[in-house]
């Protein structure tokens, strides 16, 4: 089939609004106050595995691994599969992914760790060496970190570490920054990497990508402290090789933040998170404008009113966001759907677009999962099993699951 008849076959089978799929539950991994759920391309595995990390205030932490992800939707149950531990020595891990290749002369991951305090003063950036099992810290101790993006920031030819990070200092508050950790370039993992602050102010999520094809690193964060979100952008100024822009300082405390073009006008789109104990709950969305120095970014209000239903201190919602074709033929013919991990809200929420128009930026709100118990973490997307049919793979921490549904024909 040429390509001119392929892109007339995907047309006719395809809708305008990818409005029409319904999901199915396939079971739950039992997995102990699961929080983090991802995917990783390991080396002894020819698909994706899903990686987990867990933790709690009973000094229970830990990072999980469960291989043959295909079998689930194949088989229509998580009955299939297994769950192995990858490390138990790591204290309150936070995100777990595999450090690219090259990096290491060996199969390693990089683990963000920490939370606030009596917890934070083993968090840090560690590399964990999978085949001897050590962790080892690189970045200064005692600092929540959330994530790791990978980046040659120097452009010596070895990818460094971008990174931010938040301290509760006493008296001196709260200490908060984005960095860089820079490669030694020597194949050890064994000594700690440089640091070099980018910009105070960014704490916990971040995105970094070329947002406006000016071949300049731009880094857009959410500071959850400072309750905005704002632009950091490379310059050409030696002496001052970042810029610093707030986007919108009227946020609440930012959460999550990702880059989709999300009404398909082919420009890339923002789609950020507040975190709020009360109903200005909201998951947003913001335009790249063309000048982003001078201009306005116009922001749009996908979903609000999010109720925190989790009781206790500290409980807020939502959680993060992501954008995703619960078909991947519609990729690129169709507005994403967008998937909300509600936290506090204890409820999956999917945005479901009411329109194929660019203009027209309204969701319809469904709820995928609904717990009566637990928190809801950061959830894994993926087609499993090369159908074209997307899973989501949703934790919940108080009952020490993860739920897995599928938007495929259960078998």
């Amino acid at each position: 089939m040429n390509k001119k008849i392929l892109t007339i076959a995907l047309l006719s089978a395809s809708p305008l609004l990818a409005s029409d799929y319904t999901s199915h539950y396939l079971g739950a991994l039992d997995i102990p106050f699961a929080a983090f759920v991802d995917t990783q391309k390991f080396y002894d595995q020819p698909t994706k595995s899903l990686t987990v990390s867990s933790f709690s205030i009973t000094n229970a932490f830990g990072i999980y691994r469960v291989d043959n992800l295909w079998a689930i939707p194949t088989f229509g149950t998580t009955d299939m599969v297994e769950v192995n531990v990858i490390s138990e020595n790591i204290h309150w891990p936070n995100e777990a992914q595999l450090v690219p290749a090259g990096v290491t002369p060996f199969q390693s991951m990089t683990i963000a760790s920490g939370f606030f305090p009596p917890y934070q003063e083993q968090g840090g950036i560690y590399l964990f060496n999978m085949e001897t099992q050590m962790p080892h810290l690189i970045s200064e101790a005692g600092w929540l970190h959330h994530s790791v993006h990978w980046e040659d920031i120097n452009h010596d030819g070895a990818l460094d570490i971008i990174t931010a990070r938040a301290k509760i200092a006493g008296p001196a508050g709260v200490l908060t920054e984005l960095l860089w950790l820079e490669n030694p370039n020597n194949n050890s993992i064994t000594q700690p990497w440089t640091e070099h602050t980018i910009q105070a102010g960014p704490d916990v999520n971040f995105y970094v990508g070329d947002l406006n094809n000016d071949n300049a690193l731009d880094i857009i964060a959410t500071e959850f402290f400072a309750q905005r979100l704002t632009w950091i952008y490379e310059t050409n100024d030696a002496n001052t090789p970042w810029g610093y822009r707030v986007i919108d300082a009227e946020l609440g405390a930012g959460f999550s933040v990702s880059a989709s073009d999300l009404n398909l006008d082919g420009n890339i789109d923002l789609l950020v998170t507040n975190h709020q104990s009360d109903l200005s709950a909201s998951v947003f969305a913001y335009e790249v404008p063309s000048n982003p120095l001078t201009e306005i970014w116009p922001k749009h209000t996908l979903l609000t009113n999010i109720e925190t239903r989790k009781p206790g201190d500290r409980q807020a919602s939502p959680g993060e966001a992501e954008a995703f074709h619960p078909n991947t033929l519609t990729t690129f013919l169709t507005k994403p759907w967008i998937y909300v991990s509600g936290d506090g809200s204890m409820r999956a929420h999917l945005l479901v677009p009411t329109s194929s128009s660019s203009n027209n930026w309204d969701y319809e709100e469904r709820i995928l999962h609904e717990s009566t118990e637990s928190v809801i973490g950061t959830a894994a997307i993926i087609d499993s099993n090369l159908d074209t049919f997307t899973e989501i793979y949703i934790p919940a921490y108080d009952e020490g699951k993860v739920h897995a549904y599928t938007f495929g024909v259960k078998k």
